[in-house]
C-alpha cells in the first residue's frame, strides 16, 4: 500500500476513535445527570412527606432539604429548552402548600403527581443515554458501508500477486541500461 493510502486509513481510524469514546463521555455524564436528578426528586418527595406528617421538631431541616433538591433540579433545567419547567411548577406549587400546611393527603397526591411527571422526563433522558449521541449513531451506520467501500477500492486498484499475469517460464528479466559512467 502506498503511503497516502496508509495515512489516510490512520486518520479514518483516530476519527473512529474520537467519535466512540466522546460519545462514551457524553453518555456517562448524561448518565451522572440522571441519577443526580432522580436523587434530588427523592429528596424533594421524602422531605414534603416528612414535613406534611407533622414531624415539627425537623421541620426546618426537611424544609431545608427540600428547597435544596428543588433548586438543583431548577439549576439544571436547560434556560433554552425548558423540559423540566412541568415538573419544577408542580414542586414550587407543593412547598406552597407545605407552609400552608394541608392534609397530609394532599402533599401525598401533589408528591405522586411530581415523581409521574419526572418518571416520564426520565424515561426519555435514559433512552438518550441508551441509544447514544448522534455522531456516533452516525458512525455505526457509516463506518460498515466505509469499509466495505474502502475494500473495494483497494480490491480493484491493487489487484494481488495472483492476479496479475504470470511471466512466460523462459524469459529472462529486461536488462537496464547501464549509465555512460559506469559502462565499461
Amino acid at each position: 500500500m502506498t503511503p497516502l493510502i496508509v495515512a489516510i486509513l490512520a486518520g479514518i481510524v483516530s476519527i473512529f476513535g474520537f467519535v466512540t469514546t466522546r460519545g462514551s463521555k457524553v453518555s456517562e455524564f448524561r448518565q451522572a445527570w440522571i441519577n443526580a436528578q432522580r436523587e434530588d426528586l427523592a429528596t424533594v418527595a421524602a422531605q414534603g412527606r416528612r414535613i406534611a406528617r407533622g414531624d415539627t421538631a425537623k421541620r426546618d431541616d426537611a424544609l431545608a432539604a427540600f428547597d435544596l433538591a428543588y433548586e438543583r433540579i431548577r439549576l439544571r433545567e436547560n434556560p433554552i429548552k425548558r423540559e423540566w419547567d412541568a415538573v419544577v411548577t408542580l414542586i414550587a406549587a407543593c412547598r406552597t402548600k407545605l407552609t400552608a400546611r394541608p392534609p397530609a393527603s394532599d402533599i401525598d397526591a401533589d408528591i405522586e403527581t411530581i415523581v409521574l411527571a419526572a418518571q416520564d422526563l426520565l424515561k426519555i433522558e435514559w433512552n438518550k443515554v441508551r441509544r447514544g449521541e448522534l455522531g456516533y449513531r452516525v458512525l455505526l451506520v457509516a463506518a460498515p458501508i466505509f469499509t466495505m467501500a474502502l475494500a473495494w477500492l483497494l480490491w480493484t486498484n491493487f489487484p494481488s500477486e495472483s492476479a496479475r499475469p504470470p511471466l512466460p517460464q523462459n524469459a529472462e528479466a529486461p536488462a537496464l541500461p547501464v549509465p555512460k559512467a559506469l559502462g565499461k
